[in-house]
């Protein structure tokens, strides 16, 4: 043949480029390089994996992809993860916050402890709403962590704790360190007896 009038097959698009024809793979460069009418379309060789991501918050579903040359409609997101693509405030990268009834961080639980807006509870096993000074950061008390005040010396015992009265009971019924001190309920009066006579001032 002459003339370069040398090949058996048609469909060539772009005849003075050899790495663009029919048979040609098509490849992330903006050509139509396998003369299809389209350019760098899904699949192309060199393609990025992204997820579709409807409220934009860079976070998309994992089960929704295309391999793409670069973001196309709502398929923009590098990450996945997202738990609901339809609040941008609910993803991944977000921080858990009390009251939002979602899971807002996506990492599977609601309201845990140290979310954003938490509450200082202390430990009150003997519920007389004096805590340990064992504490936890939680949205909602939950028992044992539900006093909003420490200072229990004995958790195990409702009656003892720094809001009680001190008693002649041999404890510390008040959280003060001392036991059975002065004008404590039900003492006795007792006089000054320098002379040891058993009779007082």
């Amino acid at each position: 043949p002459a003339d370069n009038f040398t090949a058996t097959q048609g469909g060539d698009c772009e005849d003075a480029d050899a790495n663009v024809n029919p048979g040609a793979a098509e490849v992330c460069n903006g050509k139509d390089d396998d003369c299809d009418g389209l350019v760098n379309e899904p699949g192309t060789t060199g393609c990025q994996t992204f997820y579709k991501d409807q409220d934009q918050d860079g976070y998309g579903l994992a089960g929704a992809t295309k391999c793409l040359c670069t973001p196309e409609g709502l398929y923009t997101a590098t990450k996945d993860g997202d738990c609901d693509d339809t609040i941008a405030l609910v993803n991944p990268g977000s921080r858990e916050k009390c009251g939002t009834a979602s899971d807002d961080d996506c990492d599977g639980s609601t309201d845990e402890e140290g979310a954003d807006g938490c509450k200082t509870l202390y430990q009150d096993a003997d519920a007389d709403g004096w805590g340990t000074q064992a504490t936890r950061c939680l949205c909602v008390a939950v028992a044992p962590w539900i006093a909003n005040k420490p200072g229990d010396c004995n958790d195990a015992d409702k009656a003892v704790n720094p809001g009680a009265t001190e008693a002649c009971n041999g404890r510390d019924d008040d959280c003060d360190g001392a036991t059975d001190e002065e004008n404590a309920t039900a003492c006795k009066t007792y006089y000054l007896d320098s002379d040891a006579d058993t009779w007082g001032l």
